[in-house]
């Protein structure tokens, strides 16, 4: 069965979606979603490096869904205002909700997706559908 194809409506990381660690805002049938990656080895073009694929919600108040998250500490770490912050992850903006999960994923990952997914570029790039 062939993957339905998903409208990108947002792009997170470097210019090259699959050179370095960057990410896709989505739409599916559970609502807005953000799917991340980050290379073990990001300079093998081989087809055969391996990502660690990270997927999660994106709410329309992340800190009041991540509520565990002490968000000035996550502003201290990434150089933020607390208060900016906070209203980012509640903006009607989804790119700037998205910010705040990825200020969340500065401090780790698995604050977000504790149970990522293994992928080689090529299957990222089957998986986007691009070349």
């Amino acid at each position: 069965m062939a993957m339905q194809r998903r409208k990108i409506l947002g792009r997170t990381g470097d210019k090259s979606l699959y050179d370095y660690d960057a990410g896709v805002v989505y739409e599916n049938r559970y609502g807005l979603q953000w799917e991340f990656w980050r290379w073990e080895n990001d300079r093998d073009e081989s087809g055969k490096a391996k990502a660690q694929l990270y997927r999660c919600n994106v709410p329309d108040d992340v800190f009041a869904d991540y509520d565990w998250v002490g968000v000035k500490g996550i502003a201290s770490l990434i150089g933020a205002d607390p208060t900016e912050l906070r209203a980012m992850g509640k903006s009607d903006k989804i790119m700037e909700r998205v910010y705040a999960l990825e200020a969340i994923a500065a401090d780790g990952p698995s604050n977000l997706d504790v149970y990522p997914l293994e992928i080689t570029r090529a299957d990222l790039k089957k998986r986007w559908r691009t070349k």
